[in-house]
This record gives C-alpha cells, sequence and structure tokens, in this order.
C-alpha cells in the first residue's frame, strides 16, 4: 500500500471519527443530558455511528498488514486502491445518512440515493474490472489458467458495471433492485472462479 493510498484512507478514517464524536457532542450541547444521547426509539445507532471508525481503522489495519513487506506491480495497487476506497466511501455514505437519521435532519430522496449508489457501484466495479484483466500472472501460472479466468473475469465485472450504472439511470426502481440482485450473483460466480483458478495453482 503505498503512502498516497494509505492517507486518503486514513483522511476518510478519520473524517468518520470526527463526523461520529461531533454529532454525539451536538446532541449532548443541544439536550444539555447526557442521557439525551442515547434517548429515542432506537438508541443503538450511537453504537453504529461509532463502529463506522473502529471497522474503517480495522480494515485500514488489515490491509496494511496484508500487504506489508509486498510491492504490488501498477495494476494489482490500482484494483486494490480503489476497492478500499469504494468500500471506504460506501460506509462513509452509510454514516451519513445515520447521521441525518440520528439528528432528525432532512433526508434526501430515498431513491435518488438508491440510484446514485447503484451507479457509484457499478463505476467503481467497471473501473475495478479493467484493472483486475491486467494483474500480472503468478508464478506458478505455468499453463495460464489464472490469467485467462482473470481476464474473463475481469471482462464481466467491467461490463456489469457498465451495465448497473446504465440501469440505475434508466431503469424504474424494480428494474434498479433486480440488476443489484443480478449483479451480485455474478459477483459470486467471478470470485468462486477466482478461487478455483488460485487452487489450481497450488495442487
Amino acid at each position: 500500500m503505498n503512502r498516497q493510498l494509505r492517507l486518503i484512507l486514513s483522511l476518510i478514517t478519520l473524517a468518520s471519527l470526527v463526523a461520529a464524536v461531533g454529532t454525539l457532542a451536538w446532541r449532548w450541547r443541544e439536550a444539555g443530558d447526557i442521557a439525551a444521547v442515547f434517548a429515542g426509539p432506537k438508541p443503538v445507532r450511537v453504537v453504529l455511528l461509532l463502529a463506522m471508525p473502529v471497522v474503517m481503522a480495522g480494515l485500514l489495519a488489515f490491509s496494511v498488514h496484508a500487504q506489508a513487506g509486498r510491492k504490488p506491480g501498477r495494476y494489482e495497487a490500482g484494483f486494490v486502491g480503489l476497492t478500499l476506497i469504494t468500500h471506504f466511501a460506501l460506509l462513509a455514505a452509510m454514516q451519513g445518512w445515520m447521521i441525518l437519521v440520528y439528528l432528525g435532519g432532512v433526508l434526501p430522496d430515498r431513491e435518488y440515493v438508491a440510484r446514485l449508489l447503484a451507479a457509484f457501484m457499478g463505476l467503481g466495479m467497471s473501473v475495478r474490472g479493467n484493472f483486475f484483466a491486467k494483474l500480472p500472472p503468478p508464478e506458478r501460472d505455468g499453463l495460464g489458467g489464472w490469467s485467462r479466468t482473470a481476464r474473463r473475469s475481469g471482462l464481466i465485472l467491467f461490463v456489469t458495471g457498465l451495465a448497473l450504472a446504465a440501469c440505475a439511470i434508466l431503469l424504474p426502481m424494480p428494474g434498479v433492485i433486480t440488476a443489484l440482485g443480478g449483479t451480485f450473483f455474478l459477483v459470486l460466480m467471478v470470485s468462486q472462479a477466482q478461487r478455483r483458478a488460485t487452487a489450481q495453482l497450488k495442487s
């Protein structure tokens, strides 16, 4: 993990922590009572607000540890970096929504948010698929099976991501939900195929 990526993820994590603590401090200041922080029909929201930066910090620490001592290539670094940034951005968006709900603010239109998230996921998946198809093969891939599977998986991710983004813009909400379900199914199939290809390298 390069310094730029680590800095970006650290800043997102820090912003999430500041947002969570600031939200709770604002509620305490407005109510003048610590009990008001946990008041409401769903006090578990307080725990979820504080859990988001903890989850981000855990993901960051795990990613740094997993890549310690390795120098990934250009396309591997791009794939891993974009994947992490996408996941952190989605977690931050979820936390932002929970903050609005917790403070009783004006919520944006749910359909608009769902379409925006689906389009964001689709475009991110398409770019990651492009990086994934260009990953260098492992040393044990003498027959080229892993490389062929990676290219096909990358192409599927690329096309599926563009299709999901188009569905998020053009289709009615039932169609968007169906597209999301189909996308998750394809991602699971691609992941399973890549696991089998990786397992064959070890056999």
